[in-house]
């Protein structure tokens, strides 16, 4: 298996999406707590400024995108540049299905280990990535099923 370097657009693309989907919901739902009981959100919340469920994905999603370039960079030595500055707003197109969003948070998941196993994020990112992952994965298994089905109740 080798480690496929991620596009920073796709990335954020994603985070924009997520950010969307939870300013179009009504009240808080519960992935949004989930994510707010991980340990980064507690730590972060705790010694820091009060950070919107929106930005604190978008922070997971970069590190996340961070970490893929530093995997890339130690299976490869390709002496890739990891460009800080960056604007997380610079996309106009936002448009990401759900299916699209699945695979790119899932291509991120694997891509942040080399092929020797080793993981260049911290385990607290890991645990909301995975997060973000199973709720992608959740609204890809039951895209298809009817509201009245069994698996949806």
């Amino acid at each position: 298996m080798s480690v496929l370097l991620k596009n920073y657009e796709d990335v954020n693309k994603l985070g924009l999406k997520i950010c969307r989907e939870i300013n179009t919901s009504v009240g808080e739902t519960h992935w949004e707590m989930t994510l707010k009981e991980t340990k980064m959100y507690k730590s972060l919340t705790e010694y820091g400024p009060k950070v919107s469920t929106g930005e604190f994905v978008r922070r997971a999603l970069w590190y996340s995108w961070v970490a893929n370039k530093v995997a890339y960079e130690m299976q490869y030595r390709q002496n890739i540049a990891i460009d800080f500055d960056k604007d997380h707003t610079d996309i106009y197109n936002d448009d990401m299905s759900d299916e699209e969003a699945y695979n790119v948070v899932g291509s991120l998941r694997y891509n942040i280990y080399t092929n020797a196993g080793n993981c260049f994020l911290q385990d607290d990112w890991v645990e909301v990535l995975d997060l973000i992952y199973k709720y992608f994965k959740m609204v890809d298994e039951y895209k298809d099923k009817p509201l009245d089905s069994e698996l949806v109740k």
